[in-house]
């Protein structure tokens, strides 16, 4: 799952490679809070996981790494978002 989230910062929301590892943070990796939003957009359609506003507020703390593993058990059927 983080070969897929790095390909949609890259390539989707241009963020510098370089700077997406699993323990960057999301706000170290380049995800500011508009484009949290417009990653929340694009998990969406290409991944096909969603979430509710608030969720992707809660997602703003956690590390690259960490928001990959929230991708692959919402992929699982697991509802529940660090809070």
């Amino acid at each position: 799952m983080f070969a897929e989230l790095k390909t949609l910062l890259v390539r989707q929301l241009k963020l510098d490679e370089s700077l997406i590892r699993p323990e960057s943070s999301l706000e170290d990796a380049g995800v500011d809070s508009l484009a949290l939003v417009e990653l929340g957009l694009l998990v969406e359609q290409h991944l096909g996981i969603a979430f509710s506003e608030e969720e992707l507020a809660r997602t703003a703390s956690l590390t690259v790494g960490q928001f990959s593993d929230l991708l692959a058990a919402r992929r699982q059927g697991l509802q529940e978002v660090p809070s």
